[in-house]
């Protein structure tokens, strides 16, 4: 009998993933669609979407994951009170927050992989003999430069969009403390955290799949090493 509560629980926690599986889904089929068109056909546009996508999926646990650690339901989301107040549709808010989390960071994952991959390409074309090592490291300082303004971005976006609370609260004189732990506040927070680790994740990862990408066909020097 002391199994049925665990099962419980996992299917309490294991079932609303399966419910933001058309976001994560609808961003796959996404960064397909808008890698395809700025890249074409090419080993730029796949590496840019292998890495977009490993991004997405560290995204998508974080969120999930931190989501239920703090005890956010997504009840702070823009006209969710009068979807549910005003409407017959049952909507499981927190799988709504969690999918729409991950949805806002994947533009940024998809620049960040694209930056990436372009400019590792062209660092092979013009030195074709490259060691895996120094392309590696070109593509790690490119991704860090990037992942540093992106996930400023990423914070200016969220924060402006509550400015107008801040000030208010502000106003009324309301500890800081205090502010950090509204819920609104918490979830704007939570916002940037998840897409600094999907951001994060997404460097290394597009690193080495276009290392792998680019530099395919041993180098004349490791066959003779072999």
């Amino acid at each position: 009998m002391a199994d049925v509560p665990r099962h419980a629980d996992f299917l309490r926690l294991a079932l609303p993933a399966a419910r933001w599986m058309a976001s994560f889904v609808t961003v796959i089929v996404l960064t397909v669609l808008i890698d395809v068109l700025v890249a074409g056909f090419s080993r730029r546009c796949l590496t840019a979407i292998l890495g977009s996508v490993a991004g997405t999926v560290v995204t998508c646990l974080s969120a999930w994951g931190l989501t239920i650690l703090l005890k956010l339901d997504g009840g702070d989301l823009p006209y969710v009170v009068p979807l549910l107040s005003q409407s017959t549709m049952r909507v499981d808010t927190r799988s709504l927050y969690i999918g729409v989390m991950f949805l806002a960071n994947s533009g940024a994952l998809m620049d960040l992989s694209m930056d990436i991959s372009v400019s590792m390409e062209e660092v092979h074309r013009h030195k074709p003999d490259i060691s895996r090592r120094a392309l590696m490291k070109s593509g790690l300082l490119v991704g860090r430069s990037v992942l540093g303004t992106m996930t400023t971005t990423l914070m200016l976006a969220y924060s402006g969009n509550y400015l107008s609370m801040l000030m208010y609260f502000a106003g009324q004189g309301t500890p800081l403390m205090d502010i950090s732990n509204l819920k609104y506040v918490a979830s704007q927070l939570l916002n940037t955290l998840v897409g600094s680790f999907g951001l994060a994740a997404a460097t290394p990862l597009t690193a080495l799949i276009a290392t792998g990408m680019y530099l395919q066909k041993p180098k004349p020097a490791e066959l003779r090493a072999g």
